[in-house]
């Protein structure tokens, strides 16, 4: 098969079969126990704030502190809370699984304070896929193939423990797994040419909206969600820097195909094929696709990505650094800063 991504499983005429990302209706037993901040966002800027939120079944709940009970109701996919010294903050639950949560508001929750927030929280004690908690991206390592920058390679897939593990796969800017991916579900626009975040024409924008940003924000990079610890979703430069320096070469790693690519020092990283997901759920092309935190400025409906199978344009394998719609769902190989 030839690795096109003109897919028109993009198409917005669908219904996702994830109710849990797509509600319109937010139920108590959805928010009921304690979750636990693992990255939040003041006024765009990451803050190293800890916090953790218990919510009960009988509305009430408390910030970190048991004794500083609020009170707090539902209405639609917001939380309206009630501070123990009265007045009242609303927070918009953007998304929402059994393991994982992601709140907006415009205060800061427990200090009253204004300002534009955003925090990812997950379940505790629940089986959470990400935020940190999920395995070391590497079965244990980080690897340096001595590249000019420095950056080290994770040697497996953001949800994976071993290196010919598929992982998760996450539309361009998301970072909840879902079963199916299209511009009906896509969390930042309501569709093609309808985008509402990383749009850099407004011919694209819903109703002329622009903003400019080129690069995934640190809440919106499954990378950094899911592991921290100083993890990214490489940038198209990083892609282009690893694979000058590297050799390439199609390959199977415990009968998993996929992409070795092997540098001058000896160290190597392998990237499974692992297909795609769009709005036909799952599909297992015997390919790989892997997302860049590179937006394709000229035309902001896409982003970059490396794609690569075990055929191209007719040629017996090949990769290849392109562009993708963004709400396809494609792999992620974290990269990092060495750490001293």
């Amino acid at each position: 098969m030839a690795l096109m991504l003109s897919f028109a499983a993009c198409g917005d005429d669908e219904q996702s079969s994830d109710g849990n990302d797509n509600n319109t209706v937010l139920t108590a037993t959805q928010v009921v126990g304690t979750w636990e901040s693992k990255l939040i966002t003041v006024n765009d800027e990451e803050m190293d704030i800890e916090m953790r939120i218990t919510m009960n079944a009988d509305g009430t709940g408390y910030l970190d502190d048991p004794n500083d009970v609020f009170h707090y109701t539902i209405s639609g996919m917001n939380i309206i809370v009630t501070p123990p010294n009265g007045g009242s903050h609303t927070f918009t639950v953007e998304s929402i699984t059994e393991t994982e949560m992601m709140m907006t508001g415009t205060v800061i929750p427990g200090t009253g304070q204004q300002a534009s927030f955003k925090g990812w929280f997950a379940k505790v004690n629940g089986d959470n896929p990400g935020g940190g908690d999920d395995p070391d991206p590497t079965g244990a390592t980080w690897v340096d193939l001595g590249l000019p920058s420095g950056l080290l390679w994770a040697s497996c897939n953001v949800g994976a423990t071993a290196p010919e593990e598929f992982g998760y796969l996450f539309a361009w800017g998301e970072t909840v797994v879902k079963d199916t991916l299209y511009w009906g579900s896509y969390e930042h626009g309501y569709g093609y040419h309808e985008l509402t975040k990383y749009c850099s024409d407004t011919s694209y924008g819903l109703n002329g909206y622009s903003d400019n940003l080129t690069t995934l924000q640190p809440y919106d990079d499954a990378a950094t969600v899911h592991l921290g610890n100083g993890a990214r979703t490489p940038s198209n430069e990083d892609w282009e820097e690893m694979v000058a320096n590297t050799t390439h070469q199609w390959t199977t790693l415990n009968n998993v195909n996929g992409y070795l690519f092997t540098a001058p020092n000896g160290n190597s990283i392998f990237l499974p094929a692992a297909g795609i997901i769009a709005s036909g759920g799952y599909q297992p092309y015997d390919a790989g696709y892997y997302w860049s935190s590179s937006l394709y400025t000229p035309e902001p409906d896409y982003a970059y990505n490396l794609s690569f199978g075990a055929t191209w344009f007719g040629t017996e394998v090949g990769y290849l650094l392109t562009h993708t719609y963004r709400c396809i769902g494609l792999s992620v190989r974290a990269v990092r800063v060495a750490q001293k």
